[in-house]
Protein backbone atom coordinates (compact mmCIF):
# COMPACT_ATOMS: atom_id res chain seq x y z
CA UNK A 1 0.00 0.00 0.00
CA UNK A 2 2.45 2.62 0.81
CA UNK A 3 4.82 1.95 -2.25
CA UNK A 4 1.41 2.52 -4.38
CA UNK A 5 0.33 5.72 -2.29
CA UNK A 6 4.55 6.43 -3.07
CA UNK A 7 3.82 6.43 -6.76
CA UNK A 8 0.63 7.95 -6.73
CA UNK A 9 2.68 11.04 -4.99
CA UNK A 10 5.58 11.18 -7.69
CA UNK A 11 3.27 10.88 -10.21
CA UNK A 12 1.15 13.70 -8.91
CA UNK A 13 4.28 15.89 -8.33
CA UNK A 14 6.25 14.85 -11.87
CA UNK A 15 2.61 15.95 -13.46
CA UNK A 16 2.09 18.99 -11.28
CA UNK A 17 6.07 20.04 -12.21
CA UNK A 18 5.64 19.18 -16.02
CA UNK A 19 2.20 21.25 -16.44
CA UNK A 20 4.05 24.46 -14.17
CA UNK A 21 7.04 23.94 -16.75
CA UNK A 22 4.94 23.97 -19.65
CA UNK A 23 3.07 26.90 -18.47
CA UNK A 24 6.01 28.96 -17.68
CA UNK A 25 7.72 28.39 -20.69
CA UNK A 26 4.41 29.03 -23.04
CA UNK A 27 3.28 31.85 -21.71
CA UNK A 28 5.19 35.38 -22.80
CA UNK A 29 3.83 38.74 -22.39
CA UNK A 30 2.65 40.68 -24.70
CA UNK A 31 3.63 44.39 -24.43
CA UNK A 32 1.02 46.59 -22.67
CA UNK A 33 -1.77 48.30 -25.09
CA UNK A 34 -0.16 52.07 -25.49
CA UNK A 35 -3.12 55.00 -24.78
CA UNK A 36 -2.11 56.06 -28.34
CA UNK A 37 -1.62 53.41 -31.18
CA UNK A 38 0.35 54.93 -33.94
CA UNK A 39 -0.10 53.10 -37.54
CA UNK A 40 3.60 52.11 -37.36
CA UNK A 41 5.65 51.59 -34.22
CA UNK A 42 9.67 50.58 -34.91
CA UNK A 43 10.92 49.30 -31.82
CA UNK A 44 14.47 48.96 -33.17
CA UNK A 45 15.66 52.21 -34.83
CA UNK A 46 15.69 50.09 -38.11
CA UNK A 47 13.61 53.04 -40.08
CA UNK A 48 15.25 56.96 -40.58
CA UNK A 49 12.90 58.89 -38.66
CA UNK A 50 12.04 60.70 -42.13
CA UNK A 51 11.05 57.57 -43.57
CA UNK A 52 8.70 56.50 -40.60
CA UNK A 53 6.79 59.66 -40.58
CA UNK A 54 6.35 58.86 -44.20
CA UNK A 55 4.93 55.55 -43.37
CA UNK A 56 2.95 56.87 -40.65
CA UNK A 57 1.26 59.61 -43.33
CA UNK A 58 0.73 56.77 -46.57
CA UNK A 59 -1.09 54.01 -43.23
CA UNK A 60 -2.70 57.04 -41.53
CA UNK A 61 -4.22 58.35 -44.84
CA UNK A 62 -5.33 54.90 -45.91
CA UNK A 63 -7.12 54.26 -42.91
CA UNK A 64 -9.22 57.56 -42.44
CA UNK A 65 -9.83 56.97 -46.75
CA UNK A 66 -11.36 53.36 -45.99
CA UNK A 67 -11.96 52.68 -42.59
CA UNK A 68 -9.22 49.22 -42.19
CA UNK A 69 -6.61 49.76 -40.05
CA UNK A 70 -2.85 48.79 -41.28
CA UNK A 71 -0.76 48.57 -38.47
CA UNK A 72 3.04 48.10 -39.13
CA UNK A 73 5.40 46.63 -36.32
CA UNK A 74 8.85 46.37 -36.16
CA UNK A 75 10.17 44.48 -33.36
CA UNK A 76 13.54 42.80 -32.17
CA UNK A 77 12.54 39.29 -31.24
CA UNK A 78 8.99 37.87 -30.49
CA UNK A 79 9.53 36.24 -27.40
CA UNK A 80 10.60 32.89 -28.92
CA UNK A 81 6.79 32.87 -30.59
CA UNK A 82 5.33 31.41 -33.71
CA UNK A 83 5.63 35.14 -35.59
CA UNK A 84 2.20 34.41 -37.06
CA UNK A 85 0.85 33.68 -33.06
CA UNK A 86 2.72 37.16 -32.00
CA UNK A 87 0.71 38.90 -34.76
CA UNK A 88 -2.15 37.48 -34.01
CA UNK A 89 -2.15 38.10 -30.34
CA UNK A 90 -0.99 41.36 -30.13
CA UNK A 91 -3.73 42.70 -32.72
CA UNK A 92 -6.17 40.97 -30.80
CA UNK A 93 -5.15 42.38 -27.10
CA UNK A 94 -4.36 46.03 -29.31
CA UNK A 95 -7.35 45.86 -30.95
CA UNK A 96 -6.73 46.81 -34.47
CA UNK A 97 -9.64 47.06 -36.67
CA UNK A 98 -12.60 48.81 -36.52
CA UNK A 99 -14.80 47.76 -33.81
CA UNK A 100 -17.78 45.01 -35.37
CA UNK A 101 -15.55 45.32 -38.54
CA UNK A 102 -12.45 43.54 -37.59
CA UNK A 103 -10.66 44.89 -40.40
CA UNK A 104 -7.31 45.28 -39.15
CA UNK A 105 -4.06 44.29 -40.67
CA UNK A 106 -1.04 43.60 -38.90
CA UNK A 107 2.28 43.61 -40.70
CA UNK A 108 5.12 42.51 -38.30
CA UNK A 109 8.59 42.23 -38.57
CA UNK A 110 11.06 40.42 -36.37
CA UNK A 111 14.44 41.96 -37.76
CA UNK A 112 16.99 39.88 -35.39
CA UNK A 113 15.00 36.60 -35.89
CA UNK A 114 14.43 37.37 -39.47
CA UNK A 115 10.41 36.62 -39.71
CA UNK A 116 7.90 38.72 -41.43
CA UNK A 117 4.56 38.03 -40.77
CA UNK A 118 1.45 39.45 -42.24
CA UNK A 119 -2.10 38.98 -40.41
CA UNK A 120 -6.17 39.97 -40.93
CA UNK A 121 -8.66 40.04 -39.31
CA UNK A 122 -12.17 38.16 -40.09
CA UNK A 123 -13.12 41.03 -41.86
CA UNK A 124 -10.36 41.53 -44.20
CA UNK A 125 -9.22 38.26 -44.58
CA UNK A 126 -11.81 37.31 -48.01
CA UNK A 127 -9.63 39.14 -49.55
CA UNK A 128 -6.21 39.45 -48.73
CA UNK A 129 -6.21 35.51 -47.89
CA UNK A 130 -3.16 33.77 -46.23
CA UNK A 131 -1.82 32.84 -49.98
CA UNK A 132 -1.58 36.14 -51.26
CA UNK A 133 0.33 37.44 -47.62
CA UNK A 134 2.59 35.03 -48.30
CA UNK A 135 3.55 36.03 -51.98
CA UNK A 136 3.55 39.76 -50.51
CA UNK A 137 6.13 38.83 -48.02
CA UNK A 138 8.17 36.38 -50.46
CA UNK A 139 7.93 38.47 -53.79
CA UNK A 140 7.41 42.11 -52.53
CA UNK A 141 9.46 42.25 -49.19
CA UNK A 142 11.60 39.76 -48.51
CA UNK A 143 13.96 40.58 -51.95
CA UNK A 144 14.13 44.03 -50.33
CA UNK A 145 14.82 43.04 -46.94
CA UNK A 146 17.46 40.83 -48.15
CA UNK A 147 19.15 43.91 -49.62
CA UNK A 148 19.20 45.58 -46.38
CA UNK A 149 16.48 47.67 -47.71
CA UNK A 150 14.18 47.83 -44.82
CA UNK A 151 11.98 50.92 -45.70
CA UNK A 152 11.70 49.97 -49.21
CA UNK A 153 10.47 46.46 -48.01
CA UNK A 154 7.97 47.58 -45.96
CA UNK A 155 6.93 50.71 -48.48
CA UNK A 156 6.79 48.01 -51.01
CA UNK A 157 4.82 45.55 -48.99
CA UNK A 158 1.95 47.68 -47.63
CA UNK A 159 1.33 49.44 -50.82
CA UNK A 160 0.61 45.65 -52.08
CA UNK A 161 -1.25 45.10 -49.26
CA UNK A 162 -4.11 48.00 -50.21
CA UNK A 163 -4.03 47.35 -53.37
CA UNK A 164 -5.05 43.30 -52.84
CA UNK A 165 -7.72 44.93 -49.58
CA UNK A 166 -8.70 47.58 -52.48
CA UNK A 167 -9.82 44.59 -54.87
CA UNK A 168 -7.48 45.94 -57.57
CA UNK A 169 -6.66 43.63 -60.71
CA UNK A 170 -3.52 41.29 -61.03
CA UNK A 171 -2.82 41.28 -57.45
CA UNK A 172 -2.55 37.06 -58.14
CA UNK A 173 0.87 38.56 -58.27
CA UNK A 174 2.17 41.10 -56.13
CA UNK A 175 4.99 42.02 -58.01
CA UNK A 176 2.18 44.21 -59.53
CA UNK A 177 2.40 46.13 -56.45
CA UNK A 178 5.28 47.76 -57.38
CA UNK A 179 3.80 49.35 -60.38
Amino acid sequence: MINFTNKIIRFVVLASFMLISFLGFSQYKIPKKPSFIPPIIDSTNTLSSSQEQFLFEKLKNYSDSTSTEVFVMIVSKTQNQEIKKYATDIAHEWEIGKEGKDNGVILLVAIDERKIAIQTGYGVEHLLTDALSRRIIEQVIKPEFKAKNYFQGIDDGTTAIFKVLNGEPGEGSARMARS
